[in-house]
Formats: structure tokens, sequence, C-alpha cells
């Protein structure tokens, strides 16, 4: 292939569109014996392609004509589904799966949830106006309980309002024609035929890059691996009941003897909440799901453990709220991208110095996050810096041990408890793993007279920007230990494009002091695709999504 490989279209023959040579263009001008489905021919920039051919002469054809640094992967050249070698999907499964045919809704719309809706908003309108006049309460929305109060029906000017707004709405409601049908549904069932008859299942990958297909062996294989080691212990469903039981005794005991002590409105918001979450009737065991890393060399599986419904989950709500504080007095944690943008910008670099960007990620760390020590750090903190009050402080520590030595789980017809880390799947994990970590952290003075510009963690993925020698920043990193937490390190030259979370940072190659840069950044094993139907999730969530 002639002209410049870094800017192409991808294509049968080439040639070029401007006068500068600097864009190349396809011309579809073979005749194949079958069309490509998705070719997607338009301009790519430093080796970024394509993603869906699904054509393998196509493949083959690119493979040789094009230079490597422009292909990365053969993946690239594929449907938007993940597989296992010995997984044979026909062409019309693989579309069907890549469409999100699967998991989209497809039922029709259905007016009375409108009417639904309205009645919901009626209430609420209703309630407001009753107690517009009455002193304003505490109110944390995340701990409201909805009342089942059904207010009367208020002065004939408020109720003649509410009835024209009523009106309205259903008048644009019918204009919307809601019960037209809906046209390009897909065979669901010769989906689900093709899968039932080869054993296959569909699941998530982790870092939500889409879906994948593998074997029921392959899947039950792995989850059998994961729960044979010491983190977990196989328990009867008579244990759990216990567990349960336990959990509940524990919490009324530690309200009942606080509501002694205290009566603040906001210890009172915590103790309702907590205890309509403490119920024994038709106990929700949380099923263990397991999430493909299909972006590691070897494929394995990502636990899950969805907590969100089990009888732990309203203590968990509560420690995370009450713990949040703890880390506004840490600058270097990040929970998301513009926070590492807003952190680390301004942070500059001499071109005449040698300079890294170093990134970090820990292993397996909320497995391997001592529990009674972590809450032992977090109770001596509460009290002596942020100065909680003693019913805080308790709650906050009976909250903890609830959560973290309470975790059970349901995978097919055994149950498990973890015994070892942080409980998984549920709200309060990543604060308390990040205030584990903190108390590691606690010399980043002494780390940037050691040469670090800038520093910044998420969890357990860590970045930071060094000057100085490669035998210094080797030295300065044989030194920094994280407790009992292994942390394997990526070095970059600070002139070199790094991935961090969903963005790339970089140092320009001009002459002199230069800022920090930085772009959005994607896994080009992206597919972009939307969290399936059947993932963990609550369905609120699901539900929130935008469907098209």
């Amino acid at each position: 292939m002639s002209g410049n490989p870094k800017l192409a279209r991808v294509g049968i023959s080439f040639e070029y569109c401007s006068g500068d040579k600097t864009f190349q263009v396809c011309r579809e001008s073979v005749s194949w014996s079958r069309t490509p489905r998705a070719v997607l021919c338009t301009a790519v920039r430093n080796a970024e392609l394509f993603s869906s051919v699904g054509n393998d002469s196509l493949c083959i054809h690119c493979s040789i004509e094009l230079s490597y640094n422009v292909i990365d992967g053969a993946i690239h050249f594929h449907t938007g589904v993940f597989k296992l070698p010995e997984v044979n999907l026909t062409e019309n499964t693989e579309y069907s799966l890549t469409f999100n045919g699967k998991f989209i809704f497809h039922s029709l719309p259905n007016p009375i949830l409108v009417h639904q809706a309205w009645k919901s908003f009626e209430k609420n309108v209703r309630l407001r106006y009753i107690i517009r006049d009455q002193p304003i309460r505490l109110y944390i929305p995340c701990f409201n309980i909805p009342s089942d109060i059904k207010p009367a029906i208020q002065d004939p000017g408020f109720e003649h309002g509410l009835e024209a707004v009523k009106d309205l709405l259903l008048e644009k409601v019918v204009a919307l024609q809601l019960t037209m049908k809906v046209r390009f549904n897909p065979n669901l069932f010769v989906l689900w035929q093709e899968l039932q008859s080869n054993s296959y299942l569909v699941l998530a990958t982790d870092i939500n890059l889409g879906i994948a297909v593998v074997s029921k062996v392959w899947y039950t294989s792995e989850c059998t691996n994961q729960l044979s080691k010491s983190v977990y212990k196989q328990i009867s469903d008579t244990d759990v009941v216990e567990w349960a039981n336990q959990v509940e005794h524990w919490i009324e005991s530690l309200l009942s003897s606080a509501a002694k002590k205290t009566n603040s409105d906001e210890f009172n918001i915590f103790a309702q909440y907590l205890l309509t979450k403490l119920t024994t009737d038709n106990l929700s065991i949380p099923t263990f799901k397991g999430l493909l890393k299909v972006h590691k060399p070897l494929w394995n599986l990502r636990l899950i453990i969805p907590s969100h419904s089990w009888i732990t989950a309203g203590a968990s709500k509560v420690a995370n709220y009450l713990l949040q504080p703890i880390l506004q007095l840490d600058s270097w944690i990040v929970n998301l991208t513009i926070e590492v943008i807003n952190t680390v910008q301004g942070t500059r670099a001499n071109r005449n110095k040698e300079t890294y960007i170093v990134t970090g990620d820990v292993h397996s760390f909320y497995t391997n996050v001592p529990i009674t020590e972590t809450i032992s750090f977090i109770k001596k903190i509460v009290i002596e810096e942020m100065v909680y009050e003693p019913w805080k402080v308790s709650l906050i520590k009976i909250c903890l041990v609830v959560v973290m030595n309470n975790n059970c789980f349901q995978y097919r017809d055994e149950f498990y408890h973890q015994i070892n880390g942080i409980a998984m799947g549920t709200s309060v994990a990543p604060v308390f793993a990040n205030i584990y970590a903190v108390q590691l952290e606690q010399d980043l003075d002494e780390w940037r007279e050691n040469g670090v510009l800038s520093y910044v963690r998420y969890i357990d993925d860590i970045k930071f920007i060094f000057e100085g020698s490669l035998k210094q920043l080797f030295s300065f990193l044989s030194t920094r230990h994280f407790g009992k937490l292994k942390v394997s390190w990526d070095i970059h030259l600070a002139w070199e494009e790094t991935p961090f979370l969903d963005c790339s940072f970089f140092f320009t190659s001009k002459p002199g002091i230069t800022e920090l840069q930085s772009k959005l950044f994607r896994k080009k094993m992206n597919k972009h695709q939307y969290i399936p139907w059947s993932s963990a999730h609550p369905e609120s969530v699901k539900r929130s999504f935008v469907k098209a």
C-alpha cells in the first residue's frame, strides 16, 4: 500500500483524495462472493480501525495490505460478540446479539403507565401542598421511605389546576399514537433455540466491553474454580437464615440503645430506613455471577455478588453515606474521570528532564483488605478527625461489622459465605477499600520530595508522574509498599499517550516547559453495548437506559 498508512480508509483499492496526498479512500470496486455485512468505511487516525466486518477474506486482505501499526488485532474485524474458540454461532445469531436484540425492550408502548405515573405525581403534589407551611425538616433523598398516606382532596382552586394539567397531559399522550406497533423486533425464539441447543451462555463482559458467548461447561468450570478458593466457605440454607436473623438482632439492638441517647433528626432518618430493610420474610439471597474478562490474555471471570437486596444492604448504604466525607480529606482519591483531570491539570514537565507517567494496578484489592484492621482505622478517623457524635461512631462500626462479616450468596443450589476480604457487590465496598489504602499513602509529601509531580488513585488503579532518571524511578518504586497489597507498575515516557480510566494523558514534545494534556480514550475492543437485562443491576437502573 502506498501513501501514509496513519490515516486511511480500508477497502480493496486505494487512491489519494487530496492534493497533498494525506488521505486515502476506499473504492469498493472488487466483486465479493458475499458483500460484507458491516463495513464501516470511514477515516481512521493513528492505528484506529473500523471494528465490525463480517467477512474472513476481507480480514486476510487487510492483514496483508495494511501495515501492522494500523491493524491492532484481528478481533476488530469481527462482529460485536466475543466468543471462545469452541463457540460456533450462525451469522444471523451473531448479528442479532451484536444488535442487542436480546437485551433491548420490544414490548408495545403502554399508555396505562402514563396514568400510573400521573397518580404518583398527583399524590406528591397534594402532599407538598399540605406541608407547604410546615417547618423545613432534615431530608436525605437516598434514605427517603415512600409514604402510604393518601392525601385528601384539597380546595377547589388547587384541584381545578391539577385537573387542567392532567387533561393537557393526556391530550398530548393521545397525539403521540403510542399504540403504533414496533416493526423491527428480532426473532428471539430462534436466537434462544440456537443458544439452548448448543448449551451456550450469553454473558456481560468486564468494564462493559460488550457481550460474550461461552459454553455452559466452561462457565461452570470457571465458577467452581473461583468458589474453591479460601475466600469462600460453603454453608447450608439454614445457616443463611441464621446469619440474616443475627444481622436483624444486632441492628435492632444498636438502634434501641442509641435511641435512648439521641433524638436527632439525622438519627431518626437512619433508624427508620434501617428498620424498613430488616426483614427475613421472603429473604432475597444474592446470586453469584461472573463477568467475563475478555481484555485479559487468558479469559477468566470477575466475580460479582449483587448484594443490593440482601439484608445487609441498608446498613451498607448508611455506612457508605457516613464514610464519604472522609475521602474528601484526601484530594488524590478520585471517583470520576473528570476528577482525575481536575486533580492533575496544571502539572508541568520540563522537556529537558527525564519524565515518566506511571500507572499501577492493585492485584485482587477487595479480597486482600484486612477487615478488623480497617474498621479500627476508620473508628480512629471518625473520632479524632471527623469528630462524629458517639451514636454515629457506634452506628458506623456495627454497620461495617454486619456488612463485612455476613456476606452470603447462592450459586445454583449451593450457598456460600465470604470469609476473607471486603464484601463484594455492596455499596460501602469502594469507600471501605479506599480508606484502607489511604492509610498506606500518608507519606505522599515525601513522595513529592522524591520526584512525584502528581498522584491520583481510583480504587485499585493508580497514576502518578515522576521526574527523574529511570534508575531513580526503579529505586523509588522498590521502596513503595502497600501493606498486604501487590501492585503491578507500567512505566511510560511522558511524551507517550498513557491510558488511565477514560482518558489518555501525555505531555507535548515541544521544547521547554509543557503542561499535561488529556484526550478521550476507549479500548479498541469496546463494542459500545448496553448492560444486558440479565445482569444483576437493580431493575430501576436498567430501565433508566435510553431505548431507541
